[in-house]
């Protein structure tokens, strides 16, 4: 590289960004810059590793009582009833898929016909799934794509799974082999992403391969103030550390549903009334950070009884899928059984 220019620049390391930077780099005649706000563990640091990779447990926030400031922002949130909470968000190459359970279920036609009405039209169903073919690795689905993805066997299942999987079916619950078959709905085997007992992230799939590359640099433990606005265009970024980064082609934002919205806000694109609030010069006036919502998750924890839970049981590996009374065929409720680190 030279200096701290690049032609493109994409913040954030998570599922989006780490695909986005791969995909950019494949062109040789541009040079890509990937900004990671957490750390970055290359391969082979095992030590380093330890409860990120291990797919047993799931090391964020909401699964585990405790949580590692270092790669989890565990975000503060005012609700607008003047209560707070607080929300994992990973800090780290990777992001949620890092640290979160790594279940992999594909959308629906419920979703892909609700993205088209939105004006989304590339994301039809049928080219949604001939992505996911082209993407996954899934023996029982017969693809070979980058992404591994596998199930536990039903007679592997730990004690807690098969008590969970004879519920489901009293209540009604059909057996789902594949849960990622079009329509499924019924309990089954959760499609993850590890292979044996390691974690696989978006980072391990797509940027792992091409670390060496000679036009992309990984740029981690770094924060991004702002972008940086030249003409009416993005320019490049601003890090909390006052480096200027310059991007002659293009600005990719993948910080998240979070962190995306407060960049463009403090680079001065967003609505006037909170950025005036903040004496943030206003260069766009645009509903950034408007309709912030994200699935309600409620947790029910339990402490097992002694002989029913064995230390190298995973955390995920049964799960139900199925439709609400108010939408059928939307298939928009799960439930899965869960082990947080103190068990």
């Amino acid at each position: 590289m030279q200096g701290r220019h690049y032609t493109h620049i994409v913040v954030g390391a998570g599922a989006a960004g780490c695909v986005i930077a791969a995909r950019i780099a494949e062109n040789k005649a541009f040079r890509v810059l990937l900004i990671e706000a957490g750390p970055d563990f290359e391969p082979g640091e095992d030590s380093a590793l330890s409860g990120v990779q291990l797919a047993r447990r799931v090391p964020m926030r909401g699964q585990s009582e405790k949580y590692d400031p270092e790669i989890d922002w565990n975000v503060p949130v005012r609700l607008p009833n003047g209560d707070s909470m607080a929300v994992p968000q990973a800090k780290i190459m990777g992001g949620g898929s890092s640290i979160n359970g790594g279940t992999a279920l594909r959308s629906t036609v419920a979703d892909s016909a609700e993205w088209v009405n939105l004006g989304n039209y590339a994301w039809d169903f049928e080219s949604v799934c001939h992505a996911y073919e082209s993407l996954e690795h899934d023996e029982l689905r017969g693809s070979h794509g980058q992404h591994p993805i596998t199930r536990t066997a039903l007679e592997d299942a730990g004690k807690i799974q098969q008590a969970f999987l004879r519920g489901a079916a009293e209540d009604g619950f059909a057996m789902a082999v594949d849960l990622n078959e079009t329509g499924a709905e019924g309990v089954g085997p959760s499609p993850v992403c590890r292979q044996g007992s390691r974690r696989i992230s978006a980072a391990n799939t797509f940027i792992d391969p091409i670390r060496d590359w000679d036009n992309i640099t990984i740029m981690a433990d770094t924060q991004v103030d702002k972008v940086l606005i030249s003409n009416g265009r993005a320019s490049g970024v601003l890090s909390t550390n006052c480096d200027e980064l310059i991007a002659t082609n293009e600005v990719v934002l993948c910080a998240g549903a979070i962190f995306s919205p407060a960049i463009l806000q403090r680079s001065g694109i967003g609505p006037v009334e909170p950025l005036q609030t903040l004496q943030v010069p206003n260069i766009k006036n645009l509903p950034v950070g408007h309709n912030l919502s994200d699935h309600p998750c409620l947790p029910i924890m339990a402490k097992p009884r002694t002989g029913v839970y064995k230390e190298d049981d995973y955390s995920l590996q049964m799960q139900a899928r199925w439709s609400s009374s108010l939408r059928q065929g939307t298939i928009d409720l799960q439930m899965t059984p869960a082990f947080n680190n103190e068990h």
